[in-house]
């Protein structure tokens, strides 16, 4: 077995080269968040071998290895607003694994010297005798599957975006193991969040700590990818440097026991808690790393409209990891905020169609289509991450025509539900909702309800022309009699209103206009003017994906967090 010698367990790999093991024996280097292998010939096995890290792999690719005297690449167009710069599909490289080494095969096409590159969630990690896990700030302790420690024949960390979880757990004997740290004694809530295949349900296992030991009967929740939390017991631990969680099949009752994402030991007692911040808390949606490959089930991709190929606007596409073209889905169809933004409390926005992720945290990554939409320029030819249009006009109309465009396309090609069509946005998105989707009549008659997350059109005056309450209003008109959920961030002042102030206003403000829409308020808990609240669990979390269910007649998710 390859063993990465004189790294410490559980340190972050340092910038710079690397002595990773691996079977072509070649260089390592590691900055940032990839680590790569430099390849001055082809492998006699065609395939470079390594010891498994402790990182969810986003991508992995090859490119040329240029010469040092090689002439720069032309500089970008001076655009602001430019797509991302992504591997082609050809320079994407297949990564297997087993329980202790990867492997990435290298096809025909690499041409040497070249560079194989991991892109990784996370600084590289390596730690054979178990990473210590210790508490976020608002005390849980969360143990994520690329942590675990596995024993036996099978069972294994699976580091693909769309998997991330420990599983193959086809051997009863199996066993995976995590390491943490607590500061004080006190109990702990455990939670799952598992997956399981339809008819796969029924395993007993075993959560145990030392002497104690909690169990829980597997939940099928249809797929291996689709994951819910689900409350197991609570723990009583006293303060230790170490303690090791093991997980243990007690009775195995189909082909395969489950698959594990996360785990969560959340404080018994923590009493109410105020509002917190999302660097507080660990997130447990990752948002799918942006591809140019055929969208497929777990894939986020960088799409055109089919009639415009070639040009510079682009959005993307979400297909959930157990989709098939055989069923229809819901389509959370989402608008991005303005940017660049950066908050008091390390909010910030870019502003971009890729970076947007409401509803990807609200959808989880299962279960429905995310259409990220763009906002386009006058000319209707750039995305523009600040308001649509261009000053001073702003003019939506090629915006809008794109809308409808991307939303007709994914009812048509990928099996989306017109019936189900949920429109959600935050701050400037939030605005768009009603602004943009209520503009017209043919696009008011594409949703069915909306999410809207901080700010609303009509509450006070923006750059953009008719964004008047009056104005705002004829477009309520448009709204009829479906439901939107509105929901603001907390702030930290006390106040002994039912609502926080911002979704105060937008109540009275709907209320004056009495539109017949069915409303519903929720603040998120997050004092964060940004969407990545949507990717951590939380109260708020939970309600707005219960509105979703039944919104768009879901399954019920039933989850603990």
């Amino acid at each position: 077995m390859l063993c990465l010698a004189g790294v410490a367990a559980g340190l972050a790999v340092p910038a710079g080269a690397f002595g990773l093991p691996n079977s072509a024996d070649a260089p390592c280097r590691t900055e940032g968040t990839t680590l790569s292998f430099l390849l001055d010939a082809a492998p006699d096995t065609g395939a470079i071998q390594f010891p498994r890290l402790n990182n969810v792999v986003l991508e992995a690719s090859w490119a040329p290895r240029l010469a040092a005297d090689a002439p720069a690449a032309n500089p970008p167009s001076e655009h602001a607003y430019l797509a991302p710069s992504l591997p082609s599909p050809e320079l994407l490289l297949r990564l297997t694994q087993t329980p202790d080494t990867w492997t990435l095969t290298l096809p025909e096409g690499v041409t040497y010297p070249a560079t194989i590159t991991l892109r990784l969630d996370s600084p590289p990690l390596h730690a054979p005798a178990g990473h210590l896990c210790r508490a976020d700030e608002d005390g849980t302790i969360t143990l994520p599957a690329r942590h675990a420690m596995v024993t036996g024949e099978k069972l294994q960390f699976e580091p693909l975006p769309h998997k991330r979880t420990v599983g193959y757990w086809v051997n009863a004997d199996d066993v995976a193991e995590w390491a943490f740290a607590t500061d004080a004694a006190g109990s702990w809530d455990l939670h799952v969040l598992q997956g399981c295949g339809g008819g796969q349900g029924g395993s007993r296992v075993a959560f145990g700590v030392g002497e104690q030991t909690v169990e829980h009967v597997v939940v099928d929740t249809g797929h291996f990818q689709n994951f819910r939390w689900h409350k197991v017991g609570t723990l009583e631990l006293p303060a230790a440097e170490r303690h090791i969680l093991r997980v243990g099949c007690v009775e195995k009752a189909h082909n395969a026991v489950m698959d594990i994402r996360q785990i969560r030991l959340v404080p018994s007692e923590s009493g109410a808690a105020g509002p917190r911040t999302i660097s507080q808390t660990a997130p447990d949606v990752l948002l799918p790393p942006l591809a140019t490959t055929p969208p497929a089930a777990g894939r986020r991709v960088l799409m055109r409209l089919p009639d415009r190929e070639d040009a510079a606007c682009y959005h993307t596409l979400s297909l959930p990891t157990d989709w098939q073209a055989k069923r229809t889905w819901p389509v959370l169809v989402e608008w991005a905020g303005n940017g660049p933004f950066a908050g008091r409390y390390g909010d910030t926005n870019s502003g971009r169609v890729e970076d947007a992720c409401l509803a990807q945290g609200l959808a989880g990554t299962d279960g429905a289509i995310v259409l990220g939409l763009p906002y386009l320029d006058g000319t209707g030819s750039h995305n523009v991450s600040m308001w649509w249009g261009t000053p001073p006009t702003y003019d939506h109309a090629a915006t809008i025509a794109y809308a409808k465009a991307a939303i007709r396309d994914v009812c048509e090609r990928f099996a989306g539900d017109p019936e189900r069509v949920v429109l959600v946005g935050f701050s400037r998105g939030s605005i768009a909702c009603n602004a943009l989707g209520l503009a017209d009549d043919e696009m008011a008659s594409l949703w069915q309800a909306a999410v809207c997350f901080s700010h609303y059109d009509g509450l006070r005056t923006w750059p953009f022309p008719h964004s008047d309450a009056a104005s705002a209003k004829a477009r309520l008109a448009r709204l009829g009699d479906r439901r939107q959920l509105i929901l603001a961030e907390s702030t930290e002042a006390a106040t002994d209103e039912s609502l926080p102030p911002a979704l105060a206003a937008t109540q009275h403000y709907l209320a004056e206009r009495s539109p017949q829409g069915g409303f519903e308020f929720l603040e998120t808990g997050f004092l964060n003017h940004d969407d990545d609240w949507a990717l951590r669990p939380s109260p708020a979390r939970q309600q707005a994906r219960q509105w979703l269910t039944d919104v768009l007649s879901l399954p019920d998710r039933r989850e603990s967090l």
